[in-house]
């Protein structure tokens, strides 16, 4: 089974963000071996936007958070 993981265009904030929290001593190295890990981006289009803002503010979410739901639907 193959298995394509899709992300949004700045998933690297968001998880750097939280691995320099929960994990400052070895954020750098988790980091990178995510980014190394070749994950796929979603495009930013205007359908994309859209659908994150929505549900941001249907379900009162960060805007980032509704990013990866807003992927997740768009695929």
């Amino acid at each position: 089974m193959i298995l394509d993981l899709v992300v949004p265009q700045l998933w690297i904030y968001g998880v750097g963000n939280t691995l320099a929290r929960r994990f400052p001593e070895d954020a750098g190295e988790l980091l990178a071996s995510l980014a190394d890990f070749g994950l796929t981006e979603a495009e930013l289009d205007a359908r994309w936007r859209a659908r994150a803002v929505s549900i941001s503010v249907r379900y009162s979410v960060a805007f980032p958070d509704a990013a990866y739901h807003a992927v997740a639907l768009g695929l």
